[in-house]
């Protein structure tokens, strides 16, 4: 398909975004909030990237160096020279991004999130977002903190 395995993948997502639009239950004016652990986090960002309906998004353990991790399943060839993980995240600003990350995470170095992450403000200040971007970084290994931070962002982004 001359494509990416990450492509086909947000693509999808995307199309459920366009599904949830036409339930009667769903107020899709309000916009959608996405939060994902591991490969859902970088699929969360992906999707909050390409798609401006995702108003807040919430990406959990996968912030990381590309370079480091360059896996076939979430780096496509040439995908470096143009986004690492800071830049996919601030496609998402001026909307509201949470990210977090395990400090002792056995998958992702919690070197390589923070390295990253320093490259990323910068991008949310340009758009007076500031007040939409969060790190948070949770003594745990690669799982989701057990308080509801995260989620308590992404449902205060989306009143």
């Amino acid at each position: 398909a001359d494509s990416s395995i990450a492509a086909v993948e947000t693509f999808a997502i995307l199309r459920g975004l366009d599904w949830l639009e036409t339930l009667p239950e769903i107020d899709a004016s309000r916009g959608f909030g996405m939060a994902g652990l591991s490969y859902g986090g970088f699929y969360t960002l992906m999707a909050a990237a390409a798609d401006t309906r995702i108003q807040a998004a919430y990406s959990i353990c996968f912030f990381n160096d590309l370079y480091r991790y360059s896996w076939p399943d979430f780096c496509w060839q040439g995908a470096a020279r143009r986004f690492l993980a800071a830049e996919i995240a601030a496609l998402v600003a001026p909307r509201a991004l949470y990210i977090e990350v395990g400090a002792r995470d056995s998958v992702f170095g919690i070197d390589t999130a923070l390295s990253e992450w320093e490259r990323l403000p910068p991008f949310f200040a340009a758009q007076h977002a500031m007040d939409r971007l969060r790190l948070n970084v949770v003594d745990s290994d690669h799982r989701m903190d057990e308080a509801d931070t995260g989620i308590a962002f992404v449902a205060r982004h989306l009143e």
